[in-house]
């Protein structure tokens, strides 16, 4: 399975200053090019106490909910959340083809500025030679998935910000 759902505008009424801030956790840059790629909040629900999630606990109820929602068999055992902001330029940037370590991916894209440019997110086969599907996201897309991946071509013809909400999920401890 590749790309399961899209829900558009899924966030309008989030104001960014409730879940912007300037910790960051570390620099992690799946791919090759350029920008800037920060990690601001990681957590894991084998490890983490709920209360730590902060500002993000109910946007990721919200993105949860969603999920069971499509996917009401899928018994949630655990699941991590990426708080991830890119910082972009005019150096193109393209994320490495991967899976991620988990059952279910779901992506909010909650900030994709004006400037930037590209950035369509591919999904390929189980063998990675072929995309299969892929989708363009606009601000407020909760895009919802599993399988393998990448991020197309992304860069920005000024200096400008694209930042996601991952929650990985798995059924299995």
């Amino acid at each position: 399975m590749a790309k399961f759902h899209v829900i558009a505008n899924f966030c309008k009424d989030l104001r960014l200053e409730t879940i912007e801030h300037d910790n960051v956790v570390m620099e992690n840059k799946a791919g090759k090019g350029g920008g800037l790629h920060l990690l601001r909040d990681i957590w894991d629900s084998r490890q983490d106490d709920e209360s730590s999630q902060n500002a993000l606990h109910s946007l990721v109820a919200q993105m949860i909910h969603a999920f069971k929602k499509l996917k009401p068999d899928v018994v949630i055992k655990n699941h991590r959340i990426e708080h991830r902001v890119y910082i972009l330029d005019e150096e193109k940037f393209v994320g490495r083809i991967h899976d991620d370590s988990c059952e279910y991916s779901l992506l909010l894209y909650y900030r994709i500025d004006s400037d930037i440019r590209g950035g369509t997110l591919n999904f390929y086969d189980d063998d990675a030679e072929k995309i299969t599907d892929s989708h363009v996201p606009s601000t407020g897309d909760l895009v919802i998935f599993a399988g393998v991946h990448a991020l197309g071509e992304v860069y920005a013809v000024k200096k400008a910000i694209r930042s996601v909400v991952i929650v990985h999920i798995n059924s299995e401890d």
